[in-house]
């Protein structure tokens, strides 16, 4: 039942029908103000993936070879480490990336309105999108392309970073090639703490709460 074709034909799936492009058309349909839109958006894509997740559980048990274990102090720090790398290493690729369109750029670092808008739902929303970006992205693609197929660990990081950043296209592609580095530093931190999910969770989770925070110092700063 398991077979390399069964096991592209579900990678090819989940390149293709990225989970934020159906969640972003679910919400744009159903809205009816622009209020709660990113709560709403973050909440039937969460939805989305976990049945994504699921399904191809069922054909590719993936989840047998989660590796929970951060038994080693130093997979805790590189979480930390890794998480707020990957936000410097996005602030400063956007500011190039606008530098070079000769755009007029800020010094200053700050956030999306989203962000600095942000309440304790859209906070939960955020933090379980993340655990489950990663579950798929990293864990999932490990054990098609590196157990199943027995792929170099480049084609893994160079996968799990692309679909990982197509994911983010309706931001646009600004966005997308932020998220590209950031998705190759976080298949990176999954391979060298031995495959640990918990450690890559906990570098995306520091990220995100780090963003928000920033938002939150926005928002006051108004």
């Amino acid at each position: 039942m398991f077979s390399p074709t069964l096991s592209l034909s579900i990678l090819s799936f989940a390149v293709l029908c990225y989970p934020s492009g159906v969640a972003q058309i679910i919400t744009l349909i159903t809205r009816k103000d622009k209020r709660n839109a990113t709560n709403k958006f973050l909440t039937i894509c969460t939805c989305y993936m976990i049945a994504t997740l699921a399904l191809v559980a069922i054909y590719v048990p993936y989840y047998k070879s989660v590796n929970c274990s951060v038994n080693m102090p130093w997979k805790f720090i590189a979480g930390v480490v890794f998480g707020a790398l990957a936000l410097l290493v996005e602030f400063a690729l956007g500011y190039l990336i606008l530098r070079l369109h000769k755009k007029k750029v800020s010094t200053k670092i700050t956030v999306h309105s989203d962000w600095s808008n942000a309440d304790w739902k859209l906070w939960m929303a955020t933090m379980v999108y993340a655990l489950i970006e990663e579950i798929l992205y990293r864990s999932a693609f490990a054990y098609i392309l590196l157990d199943y197929l027995n792929m170099p660990i480049w084609i893994f990081v160079t996968v799990s970073s692309l679909t990982y950043a197509l994911n983010h296209l309706r931001l646009g592609i600004n966005v997308v090639s932020q998220k590209c580095v950031t998705g190759a530093l976080y298949a990176i931190l999954y391979i060298i703490s031995g495959r640990s999910i918990l450690a890559v969770v906990l570098a995306h989770e520091f990220q995100n709460i780090l963003v928000l925070l920033i938002g939150n110092i926005q928002r006051q700063r108004r």
